[in-house]
């Protein structure tokens, strides 16, 4: 087990490192903005986009009267 540990960390190059690291910062990047996209784009407290209004009721008094 640990000799093919070892042959796989000395066949990777800088290089190839290097590539890997940099898509992992492009993948991180890419989700951080997809869920900031769903916080601040209309998802927020489960609302979609277009979506209709949901009916909310009205109270029975105003301001001036009391029950």
């Amino acid at each position: 087990m640990y000799g093919a540990l070892v042959r796989v960390a000395s066949s990777l190059t800088t290089g190839d490192v290097v590539r890997k690291s940099l898509w992992l910062w492009v993948l991180v990047i890419f989700l951080a903005i997809l869920v900031l996209a769903m916080i601040f784009g209309g998802y927020r407290k489960g609302t979609k986009l277009g979506a209709p209004a949901e009916p909310r009721p009205v109270a029975a008094w105003t301001l001036g009267r009391t029950a």
